[in-house]
C-alpha cells in the first residue's frame, strides 16, 4: 500500500511539474506580446543602403594607402618584407572588410578583399602568389581607377 501512494505521489509531482511549466510558458509568452511592437506601428528606422558613390569615396579611403605603397614595390621587396607594409596589408584588409558594399561594387570589392589576401601571401613567402600580386595590382587599379583618389 506505501508503494502505491509514494507511486501516487511521484506522478502528481511530475504532472505538477509539468502544469507549472506549460504556465510559466504561456505567461511568458503573453508578456512578450505586449512589449512586441504591433504591426501597424512603424519599424525601427531602416539601414539605409550605400550609394555607389559612398562605397567608392569610402573603399578609395580604404585602400589608396596600400596602393600607392604597393606600387612602388618590385619583386625585389618580397626578399626581405617591410613589416610596416605587412601590417598595412592586413589592416587594409581588415578595414575593408567593415565597409557596406551596394550590389553593382560587390565583385570590385572581392577582388580587393582576395587581392589582399594574395599580398598577405605574397608576403609571407609564397613565390607563386609573388609572381602574380604585382600584375594583380596592376590589373585592379587599371579597371578600376577610382581606387586611388
Amino acid at each position: 500500500m506505501n508503494e502505491k501512494k509514494h507511486k501516487l505521489i511521484n506522478e502528481f509531482a511530475v504532472l505538477g511539474v509539468f502544469c507549472l511549466a506549460v504556465i510559466v510558458g504561456v505567461l511568458y509568452g503573453v508578456l512578450n506580446l505586449r512589449v512586441l511592437p504591433s504591426a501597424n506601428e512603424p519599424a525601427a528606422e531602416a539601414v539605409k543602403a550605400p550609394t555607389e558613390a559612398d562605397y567608392r569615396a569610402a573603399a578609395g579611403s580604404v585602400m589608396a594607402p596600400f596602393l600607392d605603397q604597393a606600387q612602388k614595390l618590385d619583386e625585389r621587396a618580397f626578399a626581405a618584407a617591410d613589416p610596416t607594409f605587412v601590417d598595412l596589408v592586413s589592416k587594409t584588409q581588415e578595414r575593408l572588410l567593415r565597409i557596406r558594399v551596394p550590389g553593382p561594387d560587390k565583385d570590385v570589392h572581392l577582388s580587393c578583399v582576395l587581392l589582399l589576401e594574395q599580398w598577405r601571401r605574397a608576403l609571407s613567402g609564397s613565390a607563386s602568389d609573388q609572381k602574380l600580386v604585382l600584375a594583380n595590382t596592376r590589373d585592379l587599379l587599371g579597371a578600376n581607377p577610382w581606387l586611388i583618389q
